[in-house]
């Protein structure tokens, strides 16, 4: 595994120089750049999977997180151009849809191609109020509780108090701008959209996921997957093929 030359903003395990598309992958808070390299043995040799490595996370541990969704595509639009250079898809999950979703309206200011095809996973659209308590400020131990309620993070982390010292700040500050991200839908975005939701996903109900539509031009697909909002670690091979098949393959 490697981190590509380009930036530290991206990590491609696996460089396919004749890749027809690249897939961009935006981690949900918490989540590092190595959260979808499972994803490698699933796509076809015509994706290349660039996973987007943010601020104090994995190989940029060292630095502060971003306090902001705003700011942090802010700076990831300074950094994607050179990668631009081929089709490309987004996918994101949580904090990530908001924050490629945010990116997209970045590139569409400074007259950059749209994706083909934009996955937004386990998010509300960011127009309408966030339903559930902004769990982020709770006392330590029932902001750690919140975290095992809802998944994603392992047993064994969450219950490793050294670790945990580290990552809560951490994790409160990218909850706390996930929660505060907001875009009235005034410019509506020209490229294909599909947005994704867990079935038994408590923090964003299936019923909610039609509001994106107020974002886009075109029709938005939506998809539930079994499971809850990291829906995601159990379905890897129906989430990889769905977003295989929006370009014409087949994983």
């Amino acid at each position: 595994m490697r981190r590509t030359h380009r930036s530290k903003w991206f990590l491609i395990s696996r460089p396919k120089p004749l890749a027809r598309y690249r897939l961009f992958c935006f981690p949900y808070a918490g989540g590092s750049a190595a959260a979808f390299l499972p994803w490698e043995d699933l796509l076809p040799p015509q994706i290349e999977l660039v996973t987007i490595q943010a601020p104090g996370r994995g190989s940029r541990l060292d630095e502060s997180p971003l306090t902001s969704v705003v700011d942090l595509a802010g700076q990831l639009v300074g950094a994607i151009p050179p990668m631009l250079d081929r089709p490309y898809l987004t996918y994101g999950h949580s904090m990530g849809s908001a924050v490629s979703f945010e990116l997209l309206h970045l590139l569409k200011a400074h007259g950059l191609p749209l994706p083909r095809r934009y996955f937004g996973a386990a998010t509300q659209a960011p127009h309408i109020p966030r339903r559930i308590a902004p769990f982020y400020d709770y006392p330590r131990e029932q902001f750690i509780a919140e975290l095992k309620r809802f998944g994603g993070t392992p047993d064994a982390i969450l219950e490793n108090t050294e670790l945990m010292e580290m990552l809560v700040p951490m994790l409160r500050t990218e909850f706390r701008a996930a929660y505060a991200y907001h875009r009235d839908p005034v410019v509506k975005l020209e490229c294909a959209a599909s947005i994704f939701g867990g079935a038994r996903d408590e923090m964003v109900l299936p019923e909610e996921l039609p509001a994106w539509q107020e974002h886009f031009l075109e029709q938005v697909d939506s998809r539930l997957f079994e499971g809850s909002h990291f829906f995601l670690e159990d379905n890897k091979e129906e989430v990889v093929s769905a977003v295989c098949e929006s370009v014409g393959l087949s994983r």
